[in-house]
């Protein structure tokens, strides 16, 4: 392997190796925190299969007494509220973008109060495929679980259900939010999985803390250990260099020995070996 030339090469070696370091750090802990390495993902791609909407479902959870979620109709619900709010600011529309990823198609539909014999098998979902989030000690996210179920058909006349809901408290400031889409056929009463997401957000938490912050964060961080990482590096080579030089010259000395008189050895040996 080539040494580098020089200190300042080490240097700027050391500094990109740390730099791409802290990179996949940041995106790791993105990816960690928010369910996702760069940004959020773009609406369940199943939700644009809708043709018709035919009902919009407003829902939340309450826990029956043998610990199980139970969908009960959520009377606060505002559709129009979803259409028009956080207009310039998409971080806390979240059942809101489902919406108006639909609205270009027209008529959403009656917002009803029922239909929520569903839900059973909307959450048995979920869980098989491995998004409800789990709560940490003292939470309880499916508590909170609330949000819109939209039913559809598509341009063959498949019934589509699409979910969007906001869970409760994972850990403190910090909730889950779930896009999930299923399948009928028509005349049928059974929902087919077809997909589904999951990111988090934070509400008075770390909002805004996205991965490019904190790779700002550590990247200053880079050249003071890249320098010291460098001076290491250095000094292991200059260290490796003496002990080359020192077992280089023990067998220049055994090979005079060998090859001259010991009256010779003097001027025949090694001008680069320590006397």
């Amino acid at each position: 392997m080539r040494e580098p030339k020089s200190g300042l090469a080490l240097l700027g070696a050391w500094l990109l190796a740390l730099l791409a370091v802290s990179f996949v750090v940041s995106l790791s802990a993105s990816r960690w925190y928010w369910g996702y390495f760069f940004m959020r993902p773009p609406v369940l791609g199943h939700v644009y299969r809708i043709q018709t909407v035919t009902a919009v479902v407003p829902f939340e959870t309450q826990i029956d007494q043998s610990g199980h979620p139970l969908a009960v109709p959520n009377p606060n619900y505002d559709l129009g509220q979803d259409l028009n709010e956080f207009p310039d600011d998409p971080y806390y529309d979240l059942t809101g973008r489902v919406i108006k990823a639909l609205k270009p198609k027209g008529n959403l539909g009656q917002v009803l109060n029922d239909h929520l014999d569903v839900f059973p098998v909307v959450y048995e979902e979920l869980a098989r495929a491995g998004l409800l989030a789990e709560s940490a000690q003292g939470y309880n996210s499916i508590k909170g679980l609330r949000g819109v179920m939209i039913e559809g058909t598509d341009a063959d006349g498949q019934k589509i259900l699409v979910v969007a809901a906001s869970g409760g408290e994972v850990s403190n400031d910090h909730y889950p939010f779930y896009e999930a889409a299923f399948s009928s056929e028509a005349g049928s009463t059974d929902l087919t999985w077809t997909g589904g997401q999951r990111f988090f957000y934070d509400i008075a938490g770390i909002e805004g803390l996205e991965w490019y912050g904190v790779w700002l964060f550590l990247a200053p961080f880079s050249l003071p250990v890249a320098g010291a990482f460098a001076l290491a590096h250095l000094a292991v080579l200059s260290l490796a260099r003496r002990r080359n030089a020192g077992r280089r010259c023990q067998g220049t000395r055994e090979a005079v020995a060998l090859l001259y008189p010991p009256s010779d050895i003097l001027w025949a040996r090694d001008a680069s070996c320590p006397r």
